[in-house]
């Protein structure tokens, strides 16, 4: 009988404090705006953070800093400078266990498929790059290593 009595008790306690959250509606998107920064790169701005969008002749290259519910205005805005596909630029670093810079992204399909040569522009310069298999991985050690 105790046992019931504070487990109903608990589930009280946490409906009452989960009450204020679900009460409470998700934000709307907020208007954003497109300029241009420099021939072929645009910035996209609004709800305090910012995507670099970077024309080229093969598609537009994105890094997003903003929030999932600004995905169908980040496209328009992209949509209005360019027709290009996008090829979304998730996330980039150095492998120190690979010895090399590793970019994800998502790349228009006739530009994926594993071994595709293709050219990354970082900070200005233009970098040759591979469409690689995953996992990258370097179970070994060879390259930390050797």
């Amino acid at each position: 009988m105790v046992h019931r009595f504070v487990i109903s008790f608990l589930a009280f306690l946490a409906m009452q404090a989960a009450s204020p959250l679900s009460a409470q509606t998700l934000k709307p998107p907020g208007p954003l705006t497109i300029e241009r920064v420099a021939d072929d790169l645009y910035m996209v701005s609004g709800e305090g953070g910012n995507v670099a969008v970077l024309v080229t002749d093969e598609g537009v290259i994105l890094v997003d800093d903003m929030f999932d519910r600004n995905h169908a205005d980040i496209l328009a805005q992209v949509a209005s400078v360019t027709d290009q596909p996008i090829a979304y630029v998730a996330s980039g670093g150095y492998g120190h266990t690979l010895g090399v810079s590793i970019a994800l992204s998502y790349l228009p399909a006739q530009h994926s498929g594993i071994g595709t040569e293709l050219e990354v522009e970082i900070l200005g310069d233009r970098r040759p790059a591979r469409v690689a298999a995953q996992p990258l991985y370097d179970p070994e050690n060879e390259r930390l290593l050797g």
